[in-house]
C-alpha cells in the first residue's frame, strides 16, 4: 500500500508539472506573407518596387507586426537568414537602398496589410548583385520568448553591368566509411564573384591508390542561390560501409546548371584503423573558372524552382528564439 501511494503522487506531481508547463507556454502567433522574395534586375539610378502582404489567419490571434531591412545571411547549410546591420559589412549589400512605406502596424483576426518596398539603387552602385533580407515578424505577445517572423530575400542584379561567375573550395574533410555508416564527403565552397548563382552541382569521385573506382556521388543542383562571399557546404554520401583500410583519392567538382566548372580539388586521404578517414595532403590547388556575363542574360537556368510569392507562405518552421518561415514551397527554387 505505502508503495502504491508514493507511485500515484509521483505520478500525480508529474501530471502537476506538465500542467504548469503548458499553461506557462504564450500562444503564438502564426502570420503569413505573399510575395516573399525580389528577384529582379535594376540599372545604375534606377527604382523598382514591390509588394509584400502579411496575413493574420482567422483562426489567429489579434496581433502587432514588425518589418525592416536586414543585411543578408547564409548559414553552411545554404539557407538564408537576416543579418543584424551591424554585422552586414559586405559591398555587396542592398540594405541602404531599400525603403518601406509600412514598418509597424496591427493585424487582428482574418485581416492582411500590404508592406510597399522600394528599392533605389545610386548612378555609381557598380557591377553585380546587391542582396538584403526584409525581416516581418510578430512582436511576442505578454513578453513570450517566441514568435513568428518571415525572411523576404531580395536579391537584385544590376542591369548592364558585368557579372563575373567564380567560386573557390575551400574545404573537403571526410568521415564515416566504416561500421555500417556511410562514407561522407563534405565540401566548402565560397562564391568569390560578384553576383549569384542558382543551381550548382556538387560532384565527388573517390579512387583507391590503384586508381580503381570506389564511389561516384553527384548531389542534386541546390535550391538555394549561392550569394557573393557566402561559404557553403555540399555534403556527400557515398554507398560506402565497410572501406578497407588504405590511401585513398578524393576529387570534388563544383558546377554551373551548364556543365561550366567553378572550381575542382584533388586530396589524399589515409584510412587506418580504428580512425575515420583523415585528411592528410592537398594534391591540386583549386582552378576557378571564371566566366563573364553579357548584359541581359540570365545567370539561372529555366526548369529549376524558384523561391517565388505565394498567397500565405508557411515553410520551415524552428521553435528558438524565433520562428523563422521562408516564403518558399516545395520544389521551388529559393
Amino acid at each position: 500500500m505505502r508503495d502504491f501511494l508514493l507511485q500515484s503522487w509521483r505520478h500525480a506531481g508529474l501530471a502537476v508539472l506538465l500542467l504548469l508547463v503548458v499553461s506557462c507556454i504564450a500562444p503564438v502567433t502564426a502570420i503569413g506573407v505573399s510575395g516573399a522574395i525580389y528577384k529582379g534586375s535594376i540599372p545604375p539610378g534606377g527604382t523598382d518596387s514591390f509588394k509584400m502582404t502579411v496575413v493574420n489567419g482567422a483562426g489567429e490571434n489579434p496581433v502587432d507586426i514588425q518589418a525592416g531591412v536586414m543585411g543578408f545571411g547564409q548559414g553552411a547549410d545554404q539557407g538564408y537568414f537576416a543579418l543584424d546591420p551591424a554585422k552586414d559589412t559586405s559591398p555587396y549589400s542592398a540594405r541602404n537602398f531599400i525603403s518601406l512605406d509600412n514598418t509597424s502596424f496591427h493585424l487582428g483576426p482574418g485581416t492582411k496589410q500590404d508592406i510597399i518596398a522600394t528599392i533605389t539603387l545610386p548612378q555609381n552602385v557598380g557591377t553585380g548583385g546587391r542582396y538584403a533580407i526584409i525581416y516581418i515578424h510578430a512582436v511576442p505577445e505578454n513578453g513570450a520568448p517566441i514568435s513568428t517572423a518571415v525572411n523576404v530575400p531580395v536579391l537584385v542584379t544590376i542591369a548592364g553591368s558585368t557579372q563575373t561567375l567564380t567560386g573557390s573550395i575551400t574545404t573537403i574533410d571526410a568521415s564515416g566509411g566504416t561500421g555500417g555508416e556511410p562514407l561522407v564527403v563534405t565540401t566548402g565552397f565560397q562564391n568569390t564573384g560578384n553576383v549569384h548563382y542558382y543551381s550548382t552541382v556538387n560532384k565527388v569521385t573517390i579512387t583507391n591508390i590503384a586508381g580503381n573506382l570506389i564511389a561516384n556521388v553527384s548531389l542534386a543542383p541546390s535550391v538555394f542561390a549561392i550569394i557573393p562571399g557566402s561559404t557553403i557546404n555540399y555534403t556527400a554520401k557515398a554507398d560506402v560501409t565497410n572501406l578497407p583500410y588504405g590511401n585513398y583519392t578524393i576529387k570534388s567538382d563544383v558546377l554551373l546548371p551548364g556543365g561550366q566548372v567553378l572550381d575542382e580539388k584533388t586530396t589524399q586521404f589515409v584510412f587506418q584503423q580504428p580512425s575515420s578517414p583523415v585528411i592528410t595532403s592537398t594534391n591540386a590547388p583549386p582552378s576557378a573558372g571564371v566566366s563573364t556575363q553579357s548584359p541581359g542574360s540570365t545567370v539561372s537556368p529555366t526548369g529549376t524552382p524558384t523561391k517565388a510569392s505565394l498567397p500565405v507562405a508557411l515553410s520551415t518552421i524552428s521553435f528558438a528564439a524565433a520562428t523563422i518561415i521562408f516564403g518558399a514551397t516545395v520544389g521551388r527554387r529559393k
